[in-house]
């Protein structure tokens, strides 16, 4: 039960960045944020209620959780092919390209793959993949899928397993 509540109270949040992110208001300038928008953390603190957990230690996870949906619309941006736009090739290139972009952009800001932490550097790697998957060049972007495919493989084999967490306690 325990579990259910928190991946509620994380995923609130997560759910709320959209409509956060729509409402553009540059008439406040002391609470715009560098994109102009407000910003909204009720989710948050509803989110802690539901969770019974402090709403300031769930905001990390709610970003980890929401990370594909901020980078995703930089991919429809620059690839049209999500949007449906050109031939089934074009479509299909970019349905692989951006859910390897979500992929590496997730693995990045999560630091962990199954029970294998991810070092730093290859954390780095795994973002400048993120990068170059959005930039419209299929070359670029083969060679980052390629690159980030082989990081994560790496990690798979050769990273040692993160020590378990005991059961409810810290």
């Amino acid at each position: 039960m325990k579990l259910v509540r928190f991946v509620l109270a994380v995923a609130a949040p997560a759910l709320a960045v959209a409509p956060a992110l729509a409402d553009f208001n540059d008439k406040n300038p002391v609470t715009a944020t560098v994109t102009g928008a407000k910003p909204v953390a009720v989710a948050n603190f509803a989110a802690g209620a539901i969770a019974g957990a402090n709403p300031m230690a769930l905001g990390p996870y709610a970003v980890k959780l929401a990370v594909g949906g901020f980078v995703l619309p930089f991919f429809f941006l620059f690839n049209p092919g999500l949007n449906m736009q050109g031939g089934l090739v074009d479509v299909l290139t970019a349905l692989f390209f951006g859910a390897a972009m979500v992929t590496f952009a997730s693995f990045a800001l999560h630091g962990l793959l199954g029970l294998r932490t991810i070092a730093w550097p290859l954390r780095l790697v795994l973002c400048a993949c993120t990068i170059a998957t959005i930039v419209p060049r299929i070359e670029l972007q083969a060679g980052a899928a390629v690159l980030g495919a082989l990081v994560l493989l790496g990690v798979r084999r050769l990273a040692k397993p993160a020590p378990p967490v005991p059961r409810g306690g810290t």
